[in-house]
């Protein structure tokens, strides 16, 4: 990456791995952030950042040193214990274009925290927040229609063989996971064809909204039956505009860990997060709702929690669902949206969170525009996530 000296550069990163949280650093120089998950954050300088699994994150780079090479690096942050990882780093040269220097025969690496470093972690993303100013209010919802708890473990199941290549979990099982213990089931129909066909058996509505287990959810040492999830495929329903809260709490089943969550079609204010067991009569009391971070994908630390509200208004993405990147992790959040498209066709309004077609009594005279398939869709949303790119530009 050529830079010239005195200029100040805009890097967009995106963590386009799969399963990894990074630790990212360019050596003698610190880079403000301000913006995750393309919305506006309050300018946060740092001589390092930490990125999830498909989070992006806009900073600010001033080429204000020495001309010469500098490394830019990254590598994994992995919190679990026994867990493997790549623990290699990836690194790319930082050069100033200056006509008359002679670089370093070994220019010098970034600081980067410990693999396990959780403290380096929440230090960063516990540090982000919302510009929270007259152009860019925080739109914070104060009052809720829905709350959630759902617990998000790593999970295992006995394998009939131990020579299955999947068995590759403690003693020869096969590692799941789940939310509020119910590991999920992939349907042979789409959920959201069975739901606008009130096809039935084809998925539950009975996705709990407290753990079903109460246990000392971040304890050392906990009794190995609470292992092995149930199977199903259940979902939550929610009333269109309406408020959610969702609190999010890691365990210690198997193998306690950081978890990256991503809510599709939404963007959701971060208001709260901690270590240890939520206390839903103490913890809210320190809820941040003046300037929270609007994000898509949150980090849930190692052995705590975060707590997430947002509204349900995107008429573009009636299906909505929270994911972390381990298979069967996963609850279907379905927005009461009938009559609605499933996506913007080309052409129509950019405008985030305004559907082409709107929620209202004319839909039926105007829905015929809309001729924008779920197949489609989908091959263009997964296009344009193999798009994804880390690229820079000049800003001054």
């Amino acid at each position: 990456m050529l830079v010239e000296q005195g200029k100040t550069y805009l890097l967009r990163i995106i963590n386009a791995g799969v399963d990894e949280i990074m630790f990212f650093a360019i050596a003698q120089h610190n880079i403000t952030v301000v913006g995750v998950d393309a919305s506006y954050i309050k300018p946060l300088p740092r001589d390092y950042i930490v990125i999830p699994p498909g989070q992006t994150i806009d900073a600010l780079l001033e080429a204000n040193q020495s001309p010469n090479q500098y490394y830019m690096a990254a590598r994994a942050y992995s919190s679990g214990q026994g867990v493997v990882f790549d623990n290699t780093t990836t690194t790319a040269i930082l050069q100033y274009s200056a006509h008359q220097y002679t670089p370093s025969s070994f220019p010098s690496l970034p600081y980067l925290p410990f693999y396990n470093d959780t403290a380096a972690s929440v230090s960063f993303t516990g540090a982000l927040r919302s510009l929270a100013s007259k152009d860019h209010p925080a739109k914070v919802p104060l009052m809720v229609d829905t709350q959630l708890i759902s617990t998000i473990s790593v999970n295992t199941f006995p394998c009939r063989s131990i020579n299955n290549s999947t068995c590759q979990g403690p003693n020869g099982t096969r590692f799941a996971a789940s939310m509020n213990n119910i590991t999920y089931r992939n349907p042979s129909v789409s959920i959201l064809q069975a739901y606008y066909k009130d096809m039935i058996k084809v998925f539950g509505e009975s996705f709990p909204n407290q753990p079903p287990l109460i246990y000392n959810f971040t304890g050392d040492f906990l009794p190995q039956q609470l292992q092995t999830p149930m199977r199903g495929t259940e979902v939550k329903l929610l009333d269109y505009n309406s408020a959610m809260e969702i609190v999010l709490q890691g365990t210690n089943l198997v193998a306690g860990e950081d978890h990256p969550m991503h809510l599709h079609g939404h963007s959701f204010c971060l208001v709260g997060w901690g270590f240890g067991n939520f206390d839903k009569n103490k913890d809210p009391l320190r809820y941040n709702l003046i300037d929270p971070p609007l994000q898509n994908t949150g980090l849930v630390p190692k052995k705590g929690w975060i707590a997430i509200r947002f509204r349900a208004d995107n008429p573009a993405f009636p299906l909505s669902v929270f994911v972390v990147v381990v298979a069967t992790m996963l609850v279907i959040l379905v927005i009461d949206f009938r009559g609605l498209v499933h996506a913007l066709p080309f052409g129509a309004s950019p405008y985030m969170g305004n559907g082409y077609c709107a929620h209202n009594k004319e839909w039926l005279e105007i829905s015929n525009k809309c001729n924008f398939t779920m197949s489609e869709y989908l091959w263009r949303s997964l296009a344009l996530f193999c798009c994804s790119v880390l690229f820079y530009r000049v800003v001054t």
